[in-house]
């Protein structure tokens, strides 16, 4: 997912307002990362997520459509893909899951490259997150800024127009707004930075 940030909407609110709005989280979402960082120092110094967090509760991760074990020394480049699921049920699940006994079993779809340290600047990433992923670390995510289309924003808007009657603050561009304008708008076409505290 590769959007081209024309708006940057910063969104104050109550924790049901930051609920209200992980559902967009469902199918991925952009967010820019200094290339060259391993996954961990991505989800822990970047995105806020806790070591312990990221040890007990991120069970299965993919980069690119490969299963990861090795947080620390795999490299995230841009344009990768990364998704981040708990545990999943089942041989699948057990096969798939990080540092598990199944591992051996699924060699061929193992990310094994690792980048090049030297890389460094400023790239983009999608990120999917699964299960109770979505709502333990959803939060984080959006707090540092998810890339999105504006479609999307205004989908979940549409359907829930009063939900945002929550919000402390929203900020355009760096200029406040109210709340309510924002479903007046035309979001077709836009790519938008959504923060939400």
């Amino acid at each position: 997912m590769k959007n081209k940030i024309q708006i940057h909407l910063d969104i104050k609110g109550n924790p049901e307002v930051v609920s209200f709005f992980l559902p967009l989280l469902n199918k991925g979402f952009g967010v820019c990362i200094d290339v060259g960082v391993s996954i961990r120092d991505f989800l822990c110094k970047q995105v806020g997520l806790s070591p312990d967090y990221l040890e007990d509760r991120i069970q299965t991760l993919f980069v690119d459509g490969k299963a990861v074990d090795d947080f620390a020394s795999t490299v995230i480049k841009s344009d990768s893909v990364l998704a981040l699921s708990g545990a999943m049920p089942g041989l699948a699940g057990a096969t798939l899951r990080r540092g598990g006994f199944y591992g051996k079993m699924r060699g061929e779809i193992s990310h094994t490259e690792k980048a090049e340290s030297n890389a460094c600047g400023q790239g983009q990433i999608t990120v999917k997150l699964f299960n109770l992923i979505q709502k333990e670390a959803g939060p984080h995510f959006l707090k540092n800024g998810v890339l999105i289309q504006g479609e999307d924003f205004y989908h979940r808007l549409s359907m829930f127009p009063d939900r945002l009657d929550g919000c402390e603050s929203v900020q355009m561009d760096g200029r406040p707004i109210d709340a309510s304008t924002l479903k007046d708008m035309d979001w077709n076409g836009t790519g938008l930075l959504l923060q939400v505290l």
